[in-house]
Parts: C-alpha cells; sequence; structure tokens
C-alpha cells in the first residue's frame, strides 16, 4: 500500500461513519401532529409556539445545533400554530358578533322578519369576562418577542443573517414580504444595528395592527 492509499483509506472510513451516522438517526415526520413524539411538551408548544425554549427542549438541540431545513421546519409549524391561534381566536369572536338574534316586533310595532330591531342594533355588545382574558393572551403572545431572536439579539454582528432569517418568518407571518439588508444596503455601510431595530419597529407596528383588528371585532365598533 503506497502513501496515497494510506491517507486515502482514514479519509474514506470517515465519510461512510458520517454517512452511516446520518441516515441511522431516526427520521422526523413533519407533516403530522406532535412529529417529536412528546405530547406534554407539545401541548405546551400549541399554548405558546413563540417560546424557542420550548423548542430546544422539544427537538433536542440548540437553535445552533439546528439543520437550516430543522428549523425551517420548525418556523412553519410555529406559523401554522400561530395562525390556528388567530383563527381559534377569530371565530370565538365570529360567536360573538352573531349574538344578536332575530326578533319579533312587540304590538304596535313593525315586524323584522330575519333582522334585529334598530333598538337592539343601537345596544352595544356585552363581551364576557372570559373573551376578554382570552383576547388578552391573544394579544400578549402576539406582542412577544420570540425567544429565539432575543437571545441572537445578544450578538447582533455574529448573529446577523440568523437574525433576519428569523425576522423575515415574522413578518410572513402577517403576510408581509421581508427584504434582507443586503439587498436594500449592497454596499454594506449601513449600521446593521440600526437595520435591525427599524425591522423590529415595523414588526411592532403589523402586530399592533393585528391587535387593533381583533379589538375591534370584539368589540364590535
Amino acid at each position: 500500500m503506497n502513501l496515497y492509499e494510506k491517507l486515502l483509506l482514514p479519509l474514506l472510513l470517515l465519510i461512510l461513519v458520517a454517512v452511516h451516522s446520518i441516515y441511522a438517526q431516526p427520521q422526523v415526520d413533519f407533516t403530522k401532529e406532535d412529529p417529536y413524539n412528546k405530547p406534554e411538551l407539545w401541548k405546551r408548544i400549541k399554548a405558546n409556539p413563540n417560546d424557542s425554549s420550548l423548542w430546544v427542549k422539544y427537538t433536542g438541540k440548540s437553535w445552533k445545533a439546528m439543520t437550516p431545513k430543522e428549523r425551517e421546519n420548525i418556523a412553519r409549524i410555529r406559523q401554522e400554530l400561530y395562525i390556528q391561534s388567530i383563527a381559534e381566536q377569530e371565530s370565538i369572536i365570529g360567536e360573538l358578533d352573531n349574538t344578536a338574534q332575530p326578533t319579533a316586533s312587540v304590538k304596535g310595532e313593525a315586524l323584522f322578519v330575519g333582522y334585529a330591531s334598530p333598538q337592539s342594533l343601537a345596544k352595544p355588545k356585552t363581551v364576557s369576562e372570559s373573551d376578554m382574558k382570552q383576547l388578552a393572551q391573544l394579544e400578549a403572545m402576539i406582542m412577544q418577542e420570540r425567544n429565539d431572536i432575543a437571545e441572537l439579539k445578544k450578538n447582533i454582528f455574529e448573529n446577523f443573517l440568523l437574525i433576519e432569517d428569523a425576522l423575515k418568518e415574522e413578518f410572513a407571518s402577517f403576510g408581509v414580504e421581508y427584504r434582507y439588508y443586503s439587498e436594500v444596503h449592497p454596499d454594506g455601510k449601513y449600521n446593521e444595528v440600526r437595520w435591525i431595530e427599524e425591522q423590529e419597529l415595523r414588526l411592532k407596528q403589523l402586530k399592533q395592527k393585528k391587535v387593533a383588528e381583533l379589538k375591534k371585532k370584539i368589540k364590535g365598533q
């Protein structure tokens, strides 16, 4: 065996071990409910999908140790849970919108068939305390900063690209396209910290707009 073969053999063995370790890992089906089959943690994640510390416990990996595909799948699931939570809340609000039932007139008044009377339409809706609590919980969830973003921001320059990826996911959940720093400032001269602060302000405004829409619906204004 010549020197070249002696050097090549260990390298091939390392490649084979690495390939085996990748395919030996159990494959996670991200298309199903509770993909990691950890029902207790999954229940907590569904209640608060923005809590990144729960995702770290759930996957058994730190955010930096996850592959790009794993982060992508988690971002998709988190967004789906977030939208589902809003949809459920808006369903509750929709039920409140239909609380005014068709009424018949009293003697001497015109008969309204299939419609509420003008008097009832003029009355403000009564919103239950439990509904207001649910709205408050949803507002807190919407306005909360993701834990992974807060952690990454401890070193903005080192984690800049990861922060931008996370912000892109956040903007997408509101149906808004995020433009990367490199697209807007290809010369790289604009202050990166200021850029992140500006994007966070835009995100906060999107969240506030969504909260205002929910409040408007629930109060019937």
